[in-house]
């Protein structure tokens, strides 16, 4: 996923929460078009979210995920995610 940096001068505060929003509902539809297998590994959440899979694993160990284990691997539950896209979006872009 290609990364864009935006820079912002002078803008009211609702304008940048319109472009947050604008942002979230683009990386929604890329969840919701691809192959709606019920698991999602880190690395294809990270890919998604557009964030390092570090902060995949500090939202799971901070409970802002949960997760489905099946032998050694771990997986993010899709419909999960998709609730939690919003809150986790804003956590990792504010710090």
């Amino acid at each position: 996923m290609k990364r864009r940096i935006i820079q912002i001068h002078q803008i009211f505060l609702e304008e940048l929460f319109e472009k947050f929003d604008n942002i979230i509902n683009c990386k929604l539809k890329t969840l919701t078009s691809s192959y709606r297998h019920p698991n999602l590994c880190i690395q294809k959440v990270a890919k998604i979210i557009g964030a390092a899979k570090l902060t995949i694993q500090n939202h799971i160990t901070k409970w802002l995920l949960s997760i489905v284990v099946i032998g050694k691997r771990v997986f993010i539950k899709r419909t999960d995610l998709e609730i939690n896209l919003k809150k986790i979006t804003s956590k990792t872009n504010l710090n």
